[in-house]
Formats: C-alpha cells, sequence, structure tokens
C-alpha cells in the first residue's frame, strides 16, 4: 500500500506475543497480551483525552506483555507524541473524493527505527493519562492543604503557651508517686489554677460576707426608722 502511493501513511502493528492461555478446554475467550493491554489502555479514555500514540507505546510494560512493542519510522514518519490515538482507533475521518491522482513523494530510501528496549524500560514510570496526571495533581493539592492546616495549628499551640501547659502537667503526672484522688484537682493545682478546696474555701466566705451584709442591712434600715420617728416627734 505504501509503494502504491494509497495512503498519506501507514501505521502498523505486529503482533508476536503469545497468548495468555492456550488451553481448549477453557470456555471463556482467548485474549492474548498484547490485545488485553492494548483495551485496558483505552477503557482508561474518554472521548475528553489527548493520550497520543507516544502513549500508548509507552504504556507497554514488556516483564507484563513479555514482548516489546516497536514502531518502524520509515513507514509512519509522523512525531508519535503529536498523533492522537484517535487518528487510528474507533475514529470517523473525512473523506475526499478527487479527479486527480494522489502526488506525493517517495523516497525509495528506507531505513528501520526502533524504539529501543531501554527507552521502553524508562518509559515504564511515566505511563500515566492525562486524567491520571489531573488526579495526581488534586490529590496532592488536598495533601499540602491538609498539612499546612496542620501546621498552622501547630504554630498556634506554640504561641499560645498550651504545650508548654500541658508538658508541665504530664511531667508532674510522671513524677507523682501517688495517684491523684482527683484528676480535675492535679491539673488545677499544676496549671496554677485554685484547687477544688480552695474554691470550697472562697464560697464559705461569700456565704459569710453575704451574712454580714444582711446584718448590717437589716441594722442600717432600724437606724434609719427610729432618726425619722424622733424626727416627726421633735
Amino acid at each position: 500500500m505504501k509503494e502504491k502511493h494509497r495512503f498519506k501513511e501507514l501505521l502498523i502493528m505486529v503482533d508476536t506475543c503469545q497468548a495468555a492461555t492456550l488451553f481448549s478446554q477453557v470456555g471463556v475467550s482467548v485474549v492474548d497480551r498484547f490485545t488485553f493491554y492494548t483495551l485496558a489502555f483505552f477503557e482508561k479514555l474518554n472521548m475528553y483525552d489527548n493520550a497520543s500514540l507516544s502513549s500508548l507505546f509507552t504504556s507497554y510494560n514488556p516483564t507484563l506483555l513479555m514482548s516489546t512493542a516497536y514502531y518502524r519510522t520509515d513507514l509512519y514518519q509522523r512525531k508519535l507524541e503529536e498523533v492522537p490515538v484517535t487518528n487510528f482507533f474507533g475514529s470517523v475521518m473525512e473523506t475526499i473524493h478527487t479527479d486527480s491522482a494522489y502526488r506525493t513523494t517517495f523516497s525509495r530510501k528506507t531505513s528501520e527505527t526502533i524504539m529501543p528496549l531501554q527507552q521502553s524500560v524508562e518509559h515504564d514510570e511515566s505511563r500515566q493519562l492525562i486524567n491520571s496526571n489531573v488526579q495526581d495533581q488534586t490529590s496532592d493539592t488536598k495533601i499540602e492543604e491538609k498539612e499546612a492546616k496542620k501546621e498552622a495549628f501547630r504554630k498556634y499551640l506554640d504561641s499560645s503557651g498550651v504545650l508548654d501547659a500541658l508538658t508541665k502537667v504530664l511531667v508532674a503526672l510522671y513524677e507523682q508517686n501517688d495517684k491523684p484522688s482527683s484528676a480535675l484537682e492535679f491539673v488545677q493545682q499544676k496549671l496554677g489554677a485554685p484547687s477544688v478546696s480552695e474554691y470550697e474555701k472562697l464560697q464559705a466566705e461569700m456565704s459569710d460576707l453575704q451574712l454580714k451584709y444582711n446584718e448590717l442591712l437589716a441594722a442600717h434600715q432600724e437606724n434609719c426608722k427610729e432618726v425619722i420617728f424622733n424626727f416627726w416627734i421633735c
């Protein structure tokens, strides 16, 4: 087809992989490894993806594929990273009818160039589609935001002195030989706050002051009544 100028360009994919299983009594369809991983690649795509032929070739894992995918640049001269996979799989290409014969320049010098195995192995770690990259970036952004919130909370604890106070309580609790009778009273004492017994003393003092105030108020009212009564008599 290439020599007869029937096509502008030609992509030939040769499957040299063995089938996943050759057991004829298995009651399911037998799919070879090359077809299996090719279908797995396309299952991750949607109509909005811009995956290129390069991403298809680099998605093949030689270890899992038990083979290495090659392509001939003399038959297909465009750069694979510039050609969407939809140009060859699942797309409807526009057909233009002309009266004149198709003309093209044909070079008789053909050289077969293949992708080195090492290059394919190096690309093994970068076999991610655009959607996968976007998901990874979104996940990384969420992780960064979460870490930023944690760091801000740590700074708040450091600046407020809460950590120092809690450390003081924990150290005192560790050095305490006997178990405290009241955890609340123990924490209040170590933080410098009044204990429960001190609160009780304050409440008793307040009650005494309230009683004295009531007695003084009653005496004052009696004195006022006597002063008014004496004034009217005079």
